[in-house]
């Protein structure tokens, strides 16, 4: 995969998420451009409009968080039994 612009993503070795607005003030409006980047990104992987995009993103984030996921104990986080 490689970057719109900079280093190839490959070569990028640590990753720095904001999720809570701490590193960059709310006024950037940075998940706004996160949110609009991903919409983006589907639709054109979908080839569906941006609204088509959405849409379905929400319907699919609706389905998911109405089940319930079971996770064995002894699963560790990397998904590898102990």
């Amino acid at each position: 995969m490689n970057s719109v612009r900079g280093r190839p993503l490959v070569e990028i070795e640590t990753w720095i998420f904001d999720l809570d607005n701490t590193l960059y003030p709310s006024s950037c409006r940075l998940f706004d451009q996160i949110h609009a980047r991903m919409t983006g990104f589907i639709a054109d992987r979908l080839g569906v409009s941006p609204e088509a995009a959405l849409t379905d993103t929400e319907a699919l984030l609706q389905e998911l968080s109405s089940r319930k996921l079971i996770v064995p104990a002894e699963t560790q986080a990397d998904g590898s039994a102990h």
